[in-house]
This record gives structure tokens, C-alpha cells and sequence, in this order.
């Protein structure tokens, strides 16, 4: 009787123990980048706005049935892009009009350095490829055709190119705000985007970033052979080039500005399962790209979150480790809200502290469900299946 109630209670203090060094793993893991995100250095405005202005520059705009996006985008390219930058807007096939919507606005009016061009190829990797190769300027940037700004966030990139070591520069990326739960939890989610991608590059080792706001050179894109051995995934045109300009250029190739006039924001997803697969079709790049770094840090993205939706498990195991149940979440929610909020502040956006709260309780289940997708792979997107078509 006494040895099998010694390894019963010596069962249930190894289990405290893995919880409980789980969560401080995990909450030592968020201070770690929240120093490194704290560290980014930040460009002046002005100045990036006067070389922003003065660069040659080719904005590429890429879009696949974007027609009650179009409109929007017009105006805000209109009214923010200088007008000496190249804006080419190519046309993935779409079948809704968007192409004859373009035609039309170039037809009235009078955009001298504005071009729509129709993609030869199929995918958005193929129409940002068309669209590089029938830019003139040297500097590319690139965006999405349903995304808001104001002003003009990639003069910030450019400045970045004012180091003649860097061949890459990344923006930052938010959801707009929205009513509703399900637009809070994207706000909030896309603050860990963030947060992950400014600490990682100033790291050294940049594990994301987005095409939604990047910038590169021409020459380097070529020279690194663009998304050649990538056009049959359906995305990562992103960061399949990261990866590629770093490995060959070096890690101080590459730079992520972190200024809130560089940001950019993506109109928050309707639907939960519209979001939850826009995760999963990123989250199954995490073996594709031969780095073993990558795919450790994306095991590591998965097994850290996940794990939180077995404490439950502590209630088991009586008055303790219901006491150390609460403890874990507190530091789970205390140590997410701190960071991700402070991410948001930086760009001018707050959520309800509310927020933080249910959206960390929500993440795990997110996470797995993510996760369990991005495995089984073949998705679809606008229409297309991933790996049937090049």
C-alpha cells in the first residue's frame, strides 16, 4: 500500500513540476522577445519620407478578384504614392471583373506611371514575377490589393536601402480594427505576428515577414532566382525570399522597420474558419523551407501554446494543483498582455484589456486547430488548390 502511494504522490509532483517549468519556459520565452522587439531601432520619418520621394521605386500590386477592394486601393495609391513611382497593378486571372475595372480607371484617368498588366503564369508568386520583370526601377515593393493605409508607409522601406548592405526590408503588418469578438482576437493574434517578427530579425534570424509590406532590390531578387522552386505552394512568396536573400547576401541583408508610419493594415477576416485557413496555408510552409532552425521554431510554436490545453489535468491532482492551474493561466495572460499590448501601443492601437484575456484563453485551441490543418495540407485559396499549378 505505501509504495504505490508514494508513486502516486510522486506522480502527481512530477506533474506540478512539468507545468509549472512549461509555463515559466513559456513566459520566459515572451520577456526574451519582448527585450529583443524592445531593441529595434526606429528611422526618421522625415528623412524616410525625402528618400522615399526621391528613390526610383516600382510599387507592385498584385490581385486575383479584388474588385470590392479595388476601388479603395485606387484611392489610397492615388492620394499617397508619389506620383514618379511606378505602380503595376497585374491581374492573377481573376473573374470578376477586377481586370476590366483597372482598364477602365487607367482610361480615365491620367496615372503617367501607372501600368495593369495581365499575369501570364498562374498563382500570385507568377504576377509579382511579371510584375518584377516589367519594372523599371530598381527598388521593388510590394503589396496586397486589400490592404488600408494612409499616406505612404513604404517610404520607410525604401530608407532602409540608404544601407547599400541591405537588399531586403520588411513592414509592419496589423489587422484593422473591427466590432466584434472575432476581429479583437485577429488584432490581438497579428500582435504576436509582430511581436515574433521584429524580435526574430533583430535576432539575426528572421523567421517571417510579410509581401503585404516588403521591399527589395530588383537585381537581388534575380540574382537569388526570385521564388524559383516555391510556385507550387500557394504562399510564401514572402518568406521563401527572406530566407533566400539571407542565406545569400547574410543576415545583415535583410532589416525589419519598425516604424508605425510603415504600417500597413489587412481588413480583419468575417468568418473564423476564413482565418483559421488563411493560418493553416501559412503553417504549412514549416518544412519547406530546409532550415532546421525554422522548423524548430514552428515545433516550438506549436508545442508551447498547445500545452496549456492539458492543465486542466491539475484539477485532478487536488488543492494544489488547482492553485497552480490559476497560477499558470495568470502568467500566461499577464506575460501575453504586457507584450502584445505593447506591441499595439506602438502603432497607435489599443484592445480591451478583456481582449487579451479570452484571446489567451482562445489561442491554444486556435493553435492546434491550425496546426492539425497545416499538416494535412492540400489547401484551397481563391479557388486554386495548392500544388496544381506552377
Amino acid at each position: 500500500m505505501y509504495p504505490a502511494l508514494a508513486f502516486k504522490l510522486s506522480s502527481l509532483t512530477t506533474m506540478h513540476a512539468i507545468f509549472l517549468l512549461h509555463a515559466t519556459a513559456y513566459c520566459g520565452a515572451i520577456v526574451l522577445l519582448w527585450i529583443a522587439w524592445r531593441q529595434q531601432g526606429r528611422s526618421v520619418a522625415s528623412s524616410a519620407e525625402a528618400v522615399g520621394h526621391a528613390a526610383a521605386v516600382a510599387l507592385i500590386v498584385p490581385f486575383r478578384n479584388e474588385l470590392h477592394n479595388l476601388g479603395q486601393m485606387v484611392h489610397q495609391v492615388s492620394t499617397g504614392i508619389p506620383a514618379e513611382w511606378e505602380v503595376i497593378w497585374v491581374d492573377d486571372h481573376s473573374d470578376d471583373g477586377s481586370m476590366g475595372f483597372m482598364e477602365a480607371v487607367l482610361r480615365m484617368h491620367s496615372f503617367g506611371s501607372w501600368r495593369v498588366i495581365q499575369s501570364e503564369g498562374i498563382g500570385k508568386k507568377r504576377a509579382l514575377e511579371a510584375g518584377i520583370r516589367a519594372a523599371r526601377a530598381e527598388l521593388i515593393v510590394t503589396t496586397d490589393a486589400d490592404v488600408l493605409f494612409t499616406g505612404n508607409p513604404f517610404a520607410s522601406l525604401v530608407e532602409a536601402f540608404s544601407n547599400k548592405r541591405v537588399h531586403l526590408a520588411a513592414g509592419p503588418v496589423l489587422a484593422a480594427h473591427g466590432i466584434g469578438v472575432l476581429a479583437a482576437f485577429q488584432q490581438v493574434e497579428w500582435a504576436s505576428v509582430q511581436l515574433i517578427t521584429g524580435a526574430t530579425f533583430q535576432l539575426g534570424a528572421p523567421l517571417m515577414c510579410s509581401g503585404a509590406n516588403l521591399s527589395f532590390r530588383r537585381s537581388t531578387f534575380f540574382e537569388v532566382e526570385g521564388y524559383a522552386g516555391n510556385f507550387q505552394h500557394l504562399s510564401g512568396d514572402d518568406e521563401f525570399l527572406l530566407k533566400k536573400v539571407a542565406a545569400r547576401f547574410g543576415r545583415d541583408s535583410v532589416a525589419f522597420v519598425p516604424d508605425q508610419h510603415a504600417l500597413v493594415q489587412i481588413r480583419p477576416f468575417r468568418y473564423w474558419s476564413h482565418f483559421v485557413a488563411q493560418r493553416q496555408r501559412w503553417a504549412s510552409k514549416w518544412r519547406l523551407h530546409g532550415s532546421f532552425g525554422h522548423a524548430f521554431g514552428s515545433v516550438l510554436g506549436f508545442f508551447f501554446p498547445v500545452c496549456f490545453l492539458f492543465s486542466p489535468l491539475l484539477f485532478a491532482t487536488g488543492e494544489a494543483g488547482i492553485w497552480l492551474f490559476g497560477v499558470v493561466w495568470m502568467g500566461k495572460i499577464s506575460f501575453e498582455g504586457a507584450a502584445l499590448s505593447a506591441v499595439l501601443m506602438r502603432y497607435g492601437q489599443q484592445s480591451h484589456w478583456s481582449h487579451y484575456l479570452w484571446t489567451s484563453i482562445a489561442h491554444p485551441v486556435f493553435v492546434a486547430q491550425v496546426a492539425v490543418g497545416a499538416v494535412r495540407g492540400n489547401f484551397t485559396w481563391k479557388g486554386r488548390k495548392s500544388g496544381l499549378f506552377h
